[in-house]
């Protein structure tokens, strides 16, 4: 049999704990929010300086439209529209590398967008670099795809609201006295949970396919290819403008990348830039 106080003292224990998650959402929503403020020119200034770019683009002048976008992202604002139009404006001045750079980051903030799509493919064609990319771990790629459907902070919202129903139906489980209900609320408490774990991952792998630094476009014209870290180590090969890297390693201005087709190895980091 159950005592009184036994009742009483179980929700107060998870209430505690939906509190310290309240405190942990707040924290994390703050880390992410310059995410949501910036998707779009969020005062007069910085409208005024899209709509001028946007006219100079207009115009035919491409390096005036180019500064001006590039001005804007400078001051913060992370927008998929300003990283697009600054890559179309680097395409129009033949400035492919650049062009591409920017493309990706629009893609990154705008997964799946047949615009920027598009015009990534048509600059890739412009690149001296011929490599057959690897095909993708099919489950990975749904699971990044799934992530990018949502920002970070409104996959957090969600993450919480399953997370508080769950311990709703905890509280609720322990203090009822009905079997059948309990049963019910415990099934529902258990699938309420795993949901907000699940969320959970889901926010923080959309965080990090919009800030993770783990991808770069060679930007000079030739980037030498080294067996290791330093001028010294053997040449294997050479990567030119436009090519996309992962980032696998540092280390003393060398970055250790790898290639779409599987290769591997050092390029100076002031040959490239991270996406």
């Amino acid at each position: 049999m159950r005592t009184e106080s036994h009742n009483i003292q179980l929700p107060e224990k998870f209430r505690a704990t939906a509190i310290r998650h309240t405190f942990l959402f707040i924290v994390l929503f703050m880390l992410f929010q310059p995410y949501v403020q910036a998707d779009n020119p969020s005062n007069e200034s910085e409208n005024a300086l899209f709509k001028t770019a946007h006219q100079a683009y207009l115009d035919g002048d491409f390096e005036t439209a180019q500064e001006i976008y590039q001005h804007l992202i400078d001051r913060g604002v992370l927008s998929a529209d300003i990283y697009y139009n600054l890559g179309n404006s680097y395409f129009r001045q033949q400035k492919i590398a650049k062009a591409i750079l920017n493309y990706e980051r629009a893609l990154k903030l705008r997964p799946g967008d047949q615009g920027i799509l598009f015009n990534l493919q048509l600059a890739n064609t412009f690149i001296r670099d011929d490599i057959q990319h690897e095909k993708p771990f099919l489950l990975l790629y749904g699971w990044k795809l799934t992530a990018s459907l949502l920002p970070p902070v409104a996959w957090l919202a969600i993450h919480l609201a399953l997370f508080l129903c769950g311990l709703f139906l905890v509280a609720r489980f322990l203090t009822s006295n009905a079997s059948r209900t309990r049963v019910n609320t415990f099934r529902l408490a258990i699938l309420s949970l795993s949901l907000s774990l699940l969320i959970m991952a889901l926010s923080f792998q959309s965080h990090h396919n919009i800030f993770g630094k783990s991808e770069a476009i060679i930007l000079a014209d030739t980037a030498t290819i080294k067996s290791g870290p330093g001028k010294q180590s053997n040449t294997l090969g050479h990567y030119h403008a436009g090519t996309k890297v992962r980032i696998i390693n540092h280390e003393e201005g060398w970055l250790e990348v790898k290639s779409a087709d599987g290769h591997i190895g050092w390029i100076d980091e002031e040959k490239l830039e991270i996406i």
